[in-house]
């Protein structure tokens, strides 16, 4: 057994109860453009009047998220969370934005709202300077929020590269026991990052047998971690700073050049768990998050770029060279 904790029904980011993911994508071929937008609802109808408590965290600063420095100095999450290309992080927020103002009348008087979007660089698959996303499309994605998830290069996932392959959403989660009760902490990733050569899957290092060509580990990966163990700030920003070693277990160091961002928010309306010991959760984040960047992987498809290039997934990779995958399910 790989895992040393089970998963939940779905194994994804909506097992934590009332957390919905939904997602636009866009497709044009003639106009190569491949991109979109994914929508995390935090599990409150308003959040900007009933926060969350929430932490963040940046393993390497090479992006351009919005929103995240107040809920660094606040730990409270008042919005749903948007994942998108990097140029067009301003049109989802202007689209959060008119979102959140329907949703409560008294933003802005005087207190303004805090949207939250974070992203990755989808220009090796999609002509991200046709900056396709528009401030309507938000809605629509949150308008597609369900439980469960669809994985793989949809959403914000369409157009982005993992390990030299076919990247996209990921995510996973783990169940645990404590104190007499059962929570869930579960992990949903935007991948676009890492140099096929490095690519680890359960301790296998499986890159050098794929025969890609190399690449730099550069590109970005955004995390988000949901639970509704009642955490406080600074527990939740402890788990935050795992996911370092769940993307590690895959394989990637952490160039330079690739941007690492963690959100980390509880359901939860309390935080009794304060001394309750830790190492539980920082495992349970760390194999949600290796498993959650496998599971992108898994469910990736074999794309043509707006160039007119292909970039294979694991799956089509794997069976060109004869090769096996683990099988992730085994728990």
């Amino acid at each position: 057994m790989y895992w040393f904790y089970k998963h939940g029904p779905h194994n994804d980011l909506t097992d934590v109860p009332g957390v919905k993911v939904g997602h636009y994508t866009l497709e044009d071929e003639s106009q190569g453009i491949y991109t979109g937008l994914t929508a995390i609802l935090p599990g409150r109808e308003n959040p900007f009047k009933d926060k969350l408590t929430a932490a963040t965290h940046t393993i390497n600063g090479f992006g351009k998220p919005l929103g995240l420095e107040q809920v660094r100095e606040l730990g409270q999450l008042e919005s749903p969370i948007l994942l998108t290309n990097t140029l067009s992080v301003g049109d989802a927020a202007r689209g959060l934005i008119d979102y959140m103002l329907s949703v409560d009348e008294n933003i802005g008087r005087p207190t303004t709202v805090n949207p939250l979007v974070m992203e990755c660089n989808d220009g090796t698959i999609n002509d991200i300077r046709k900056l396709a996303i528009e401030k309507g499309h938000v809605r629509q994605a949150i308008e597609a929020a369900s439980s469960p998830l669809i994985q793989g290069p949809v959403g914000a996932g369409r157009g982005m590269v993992c390990y030299g392959l076919k990247g996209g959403i990921g995510s996973s989660s783990r169940i645990l026991s404590l104190e007499g009760k059962t929570y869930t902490l579960a992990a949903l990733c935007l991948c676009n990052f890492g140099s096929c050569k490095d690519l680890s899957i359960q301790g296998q290092k499986l890159g050098p047998l794929l025969d890609m060509e190399a690449s730099k580990d550069q590109g970005s990966i955004v995390t988000v971690l949901a639970t509704d163990l009642p955490l406080d700030k600074s527990l939740l920003q402890r788990m935050a700073r795992r996911v370092q070693s769940g993307i590690a277990r895959t394989g990637a160091y952490t160039g330079t050049g690739s941007g690492e961002f963690v959100l980390a928010f509880t359901t939860a309306r309390e935080d009794h768990l304060k001394g309750t010991d830790p190492d539980p959760l920082f495992l349970a984040t760390v194999e949600a998050v290796e498993e959650a960047i496998l599971q992108a992987l898994y469910h990736g498809r074999t794309s043509k770029t707006y160039d007119g290039k292909t970039i294979l997934s694991l799956k089509d990779r794997a069976r060109d060279r004869g090769l096996s995958l683990p099988n992730l399910e085994e728990n």
